[in-house]
């Protein structure tokens, strides 16, 4: 089949909703976009407008002479009084986001919200932690031209090379709420094609940008008129990014290549050219744009109810684009900065080291970390984590069971190492599973911390602390996971997860209907001679990383011995245990 026929023969994304339900909604913020967004609703039969809120009494007032029969209200806390809506849909300037989730998510009432998706990477943990589900309205995601885009990128073999641009002409700069709240150019619109590209081919592991200012823009505005980002991904393949608002005329556009030919989005054709340049297919793709807005609130609303697990714009679903937009080594460059003197730069610790996963709550997790495990000596811990943090170690990992949490935290306090700059990963005893918040509080003593970026379930064993050979009547690991989701929305842990499930073990904790945070992290063994692709696979397929203890395997393995590694180890001039890091 060529590439015009399977391009036809595949189902294109489908905008409709699950079922018939009709959602009462609250709308809060009645500039531009809440208008738009409101009408939208208003136009379908699958959205009830229960109420909407802005505290800007002129637009306040307007909209109620217009739309008599929507209750207006000036404060969320006298809408909710009033009313109980499925969700609220959150169209307030950037500065009012966090008060709006605050005071929703005491309300209990599930948040779809537009953009930034987080004000920044501890914001958007904390966004993770609240305990309602939260959507971001990126439209972008439901737009057909790029789900197909997406479904066809196969045509171009190995990818090679991206390339995008998203252009505006916003003519009256000067007085739009652009320039009076200081937007610029890449967080309105460079947030959506970023997160377009990661959502297609995931996070680049580089990132570099240079911004022009004050074109059209008051001097007095922050916001870049003009941005151009370079992108390298770990598969090697490259991406340019041009983002601009005083563009002669409107432009979007995506161009990816690879050892097929090249896959063209222009507006909304796609089109399909071989090696040498010839078009093999094309597709048109219109779409309504308030299709796409009520599908998107509509699957919302399915996901906030409880109808489906999952949403493709779940807040979680926005953390390696959050960790994109956010990563410390994206250099911004314009003509009134310059990159800092190496010389007087602090000594970065080695690239190995440096190297992180994000997690399912946008954390940052440093790659490579120091375990502490059977210590041969009282004070090998704590020396051994001294020399970790000064090679350049930033993740150091440890258990209560292990008896030496009080080792780690003296050589964090020893260490010239600001304690915001070192990841601590613990964890739960198998005889504490019924009383998790006397096991937290003796290991943040123990560490002399007020908090741990990592807090594992050692095993899916609930054993009896009076007779540990049995286990514990009535209690299992759901009412132990139940007390660490208390942890982690107290902001005590940054981050929940398990070490040693299974397959079988994670799905009975994920279909718990008292699990409503996913675990971010399963510690699991896993090197060359067990692997375990099937559970690895189970938890990417659920957000859930992967962390790897034992990864040398033991110290006597044979593993060592594998004359495959130690060619390669020879090869390379390195150790085989370099070669398996």
């Amino acid at each position: 089949m060529d590439f015009l026929s399977e391009a036809i023969a595949k189902p294109q994304p489908k905008l409709q909703h699950s079922g018939h339900r009709q959602y009462s909604i609250a709308l809060l913020g009645l500039g531009h976009r809440g208008y738009n967004t409101f009408f939208k609703c208003l136009q379908s039969p699958s959205f009830n407008v229960l109420a909407v809120c802005d505290t800007d009494t002129g637009k306040f007032l307007t909209f109620s002479q217009s739309h008599p029969n929507v209750p207006a209200y000036s404060s969320i806390e006298s809408l909710l009084a009033d009313h109980k809506p499925d969700f609220a849909i959150v169209c307030v300037p950037h500065q009012f986001h966090k008060n709006c989730v605050d005071i929703l998510a005491h309300g209990g009432v599930p948040i779809l919200k537009e953009k930034p998706v987080a004000e920044s990477a501890e914001d958007f943990r904390k966004l993770v932690c609240a305990p309602i589900k939260i959507g971001v309205a990126m439209q972008k995601r439901f737009e057909p031209r790029y789900n197909q885009f997406k479904s066809l990128l196969y045509s171009v073999g190995e990818i090679a090379s991206i390339q995008a641009r998203i252009v505006l002409n916003v003519r009256d700069l000067a007085s739009s709420w652009r320039a009076s709240q200081g937007v610029g150019v890449t967080e309105d619109l460079g947030c959506h094609i970023v997160d377009i590209l990661v959502w297609m081919l995931g996070k680049p592991e580089s990132l570099m940008a240079s911004r022009v200012v004050s074109v059209r823009s008051p001097p007095d505005c922050n916001g870049d008129d003009v941005s151009v980002m370079a992108m390298r991904w770990p598969s090697n393949a490259v991406g340019y990014l041009y983002i601009s608002r005083i563009g002669p005329f409107d432009e979007e556009s995506l161009v990816v290549t690879g050892t097929k030919g090249t896959l063209t989005l222009h507006g909304h054709r796609i089109f399909h050219s071989d090696l040498d340049g010839n078009q093999t297919f094309e597709v048109n793709n219109d779409h309504r744009k308030e299709a796409t807005i009520q599908s998107m609130c509509h699957q919302f609303g399915d996901y906030a109810t409880g109808r489906t697990k999952s949403y493709t714009n779940a807040l979680t679903a926005f953390a390696d684009t959050m960790a994109t937009i956010e990563a410390p080594s994206v250099i911004i460059c314009d003509g009134n900065t310059h990159p800092k003197d190496a010389e007087h730069a602090p000594p970065s610790p080695p690239p190995t080291t440096l190297r992180t996963f994000t997690l399912n709550t946008g954390a940052q997790l440093p790659a490579v970390g120091l375990g502490t495990r059977k210590p041969k000596a009282p004070g090998q811990v704590c020396r051994a984590v001294k020399a970790a943090l000064e090679t350049g170690y930033r993740h150091i990992d440890t258990a209560f069971s292990y008896r030496n949490e009080h080792e780690v935290g003296q050589a964090i306090k020893e260490s010239a190492i600001p304690r915001s700059d070192i990841w601590i990963t613990t964890k739960l005893d198998n005889k504490w599973h019924n009383r998790v918040e006397e096991a937290f509080a003796q290991s943040l003593n123990a560490l002399g911390v007020d908090h741990v970026d990592l807090y594992l379930m050692h095993w899916p064993v609930s054993l009896n602390p009076e007779d540990p050979e049995k286990l514990l009547v009535d209690w299992n690991f759901i009412n132990t996971w139940e007390e660490m989701q208390k942890i982690a929305k107290s902001g005590r842990a940054k981050a929940i997860g398990v070490s040693n499930f299974g397959i079988s073990d994670l799905k009975t904790l994920l279909e718990s209907p008292s699990c409503n945070i996913t675990p971010a992290v399963n510690q699991i063994e896993m090197h060359p001679y067990w692997q375990t692709k099937k559970l690895l696979s189970f938890c990417q397929s659920k957000g859930i990383h992967c962390m790897a203890y034992s990864p040398l395997a033991s110290q006597d393995s044979a593993l060592y011995d594998e004359p495959l590694l130690s060619q390669i180890a020879s090869t390379k001039g390195k150790t085989q245990q370099q070669i398996l890091s």
